[in-house]
């Protein structure tokens, strides 16, 4: 004779398969949080290995586990789901809070917020992502250095090129010299001299030099000529002339 208790773990096992049929677990850094009724929270993680995915977190707005659901949280995670393109629930452990650091430091907190906004604004879900995952990784984990602004515009180019909109900066898309090269093409995204512009220099977006050589002392208006050759193909490309995120656009204010 079967034992009653056999049966209800062989139920509760089957019942357990069924509502979870889809698990994964993974590394991975939130990139935004929202309310879910008056504690859980729907959060959005850029994943290692699965991209960028939405789930829900239990009590993730609940005094004692805000702290874990902060944009700039490194967790590992567990997701599962009944089907695979149900929202499904995130199980947390918080490894690292890369943005913590930062909460009075109201520059890099807004870098923090314009990366992470990019993110959940260009990345499509699901669609797996590792060298930007890595690259996010490591923009936040050398944030505390003197150079991070230049580390930030990188980051951006870094992020086009992802997305299949890289440049290349390597020699004059017109005379194929490596020299000189002060411009970019905004159709190509190659690089120009100022011999190769010639009589389309007016249409030709400005290179600063720290983008081609390790320079490390650069002026808030070499920044600002960086981030504006990024932004017209985050623009252009990427965003198809729709509203680019604002904290982008508050981030670039405070430079």
């Amino acid at each position: 004779m079967i034992r009653e208790e056999t049966v209800w773990q062989a139920w509760w096992v089957n019942r357990r398969i069924k509502i979870y049929s889809m698990e994964w677990t993974d590394h991975g850094i939130i990139i935004k949080q929202r309310r879910h009724g008056e504690y859980d929270a729907i959060i959005t993680v850029l994943t290692e290995q699965n991209g960028k995915h939405f789930g829900l977190v239990k009590a993730g707005f609940a005094s004692k586990r805000r702290a874990t659901i902060e944009i700039g949280q490194e967790v590992k995670l567990r997701w599962q789901a009944r089907l695979s393109d149900q929202l499904g629930r995130f199980d947390l452990e918080p490894t690292r809070n890369l943005s913590a650091a930062y909460f009075d430091d109201s520059k890099r907190l807004k870098a923090i917020l314009s990366c992470a906004s990019l993110l959940d604004a260009a990345l499509p879900e699901r669609e797996k992502h590792a060298d930007l995952y890595e690259d996010i990784l490591l923009f936040l984990t050398h944030l505390d250095e003197e150079y991070w602004l230049i580390n930030y515009v990188r980051w951006e180019m870094g992020l086009l090129a992802g997305l299949g909109y890289g440049f290349d900066l390597s020699s004059c898309a017109v005379t194929g010299a490596k020299d000189g090269l002060c411009y970019v093409s905004p159709r190509t995204g190659r690089a120009v001299s100022k011999k190769g512009a010639g009589e389309y220099v007016n249409r030709l977006l400005a290179l600063p030099s720290f983008l081609i050589h390790e320079e490390k002392s650069v002026t808030s208006n070499d920044l600002k000529i960086g981030l504006k050759l990024t932004g017209y193909f985050l623009e252009h490309y990427v965003f198809h002339h729709q509203h680019v995120p604002p904290e982008r656009g508050r981030f670039i204010q405070g430079i």
